[in-house]
């Protein structure tokens, strides 16, 4: 199957207006399967294990600030799933697997998590976490295309070090729906598109670069998974209903509503 599109397109906007300019120099996102980009056993392209219901894939992301931020506070990043079409064509609507939203057929395969840090040898920032919460949009901004916001804050400031390279969060992909779900051996990139570091006077956007894409089952050179994604509604927002994993373990969201987000306070 095949493509995608990409850019900023959520309440973080509003927030970003009140900060004034961003930082001149940008910062820079990673992903990776299996650890952190260019640590042993990272790699860019997996096959997902479609014929094992047991099986979780993990994907390692990481930021890099250009400049200093003294008082980070906040990261809202975008992660956008998408087929792989050529330019100037229109990709088919997502399969029943990549529908991670809540009532989505896949809701309880995708999990997110930002407590993993320590185990990947990087400094992270969220050694004092306030909250963490995630939406799921599929075919955001015309079909073949999900997007995935995440939202992680600090309980209190602290100071990010230029050109160091944090951990940010891990994804879990689990098969265990492919079976009941049709789409797991589809071609899907995986592209961590954007994170906006917020200061309490000023912030970052850190953006994707040849880093910034993983796939599952096959790469293509092509994506239009970077290019901007037309505006949508908040409302086409959905909360991940599995949260923090294990993907499969947990208990579908009930009673939400459209852009409802789903939050977990430590």
């Amino acid at each position: 199957m095949s493509g995608f599109r990409g850019f900023l397109g959520f309440s973080v906007l509003g927030v970003l207006a009140l900060l004034g300019s961003p930082a001149t120099t940008a910062a820079q996102t990673t992903i990776a399967w299996g650890a952190v980009h260019g640590q042993p056993g990272s790699a860019t392209v997996i096959p997902l294990a479609c014929q094992q219901a047991d099986q979780t894939h993990r994907l390692y992301a990481t930021i890099i600030p250009s400049e200093a931020l003294s008082d980070f506070i906040e990261m809202d990043a975008i992660v956008d799933f998408g087929y792989f079409a050529p330019p100037h064509q229109t990709a088919p609507p997502l399969a029943p697997f990549w529908h991670f939203e809540s009532g989505g057929c896949n809701e309880l395969g995708l999990s997110f998590d930002p407590r993993g840090g320590a185990a990947t040898g990087l400094p992270t920032p969220w050694t004092s976490l306030r909250q963490w919460s995630a939406t799921y949009a599929p075919d955001f901004g015309g079909p073949g295309r999900g997007r995935l916001q995440i939202t992680i804050a600090r309980s209190t400031p602290m100071s990010l070090q230029a050109g160091t390279e944090y951990f940010a969060f891990t994804i879990d992909l689990s098969t265990c729906m492919a079976a009941i779900c049709d789409g797991c051996s589809d071609d899907v990139g995986i592209y961590f598109a954007q994170a906006a570091l917020l200061g309490a006077t000023s912030y970052y956007v850190a953006t994707g670069n040849s880093l910034s894409m993983a796939c599952a089952n096959t790469c293509v050179s092509y994506s239009s998974l970077v290019e901007p994604a037309m505006a949508v509604s908040e409302a086409a927002f959905r909360p991940v209903s599995n949260l923090d994993g294990p993907p499969c373990l947990a208990t579908p969201a009930t009673s939400t509503t459209w852009g409802q987000l789903k939050v977990v306070y430590r």
